[in-house]
């Protein structure tokens, strides 16, 4: 009885070891897995950034421009003045 009682703890505490080792592995592989997904959206995110910086800087430009032609100061207007 008593050397049964011990079999049965050593093949449940084998079990739980089993469980925990499984538990810490998949929990090693669940954060790996989040800490990519991370970095690839911080990267997308950087990415659309600049893209979004470079498409409003030539939206100034433009607005820029526009606002020299009304005044009559076109590209080549602005070099005579340098000159």
């Amino acid at each position: 009885m008593k050397n049964e009682s011990e079999i049965s703890r050593r093949n449940l505490s084998k079990k739980i070891d089993q469980v925990l080792a499984n538990v810490n592995s998949s929990q090693t592989a669940l954060e790996t897995s989040l800490v990519r997904q991370f970095i690839e959206h911080q990267l997308q995110i950087s990415s659309d950034l600049d893209f979004v910086k470079m498409q409003l800087a030539e939206l100034v430009n433009h607005f820029k421009e526009s606002s020299d032609a009304k005044k009559g100061e076109g590209p080549s207007s602005k070099k005579r003045r340098l000159l």
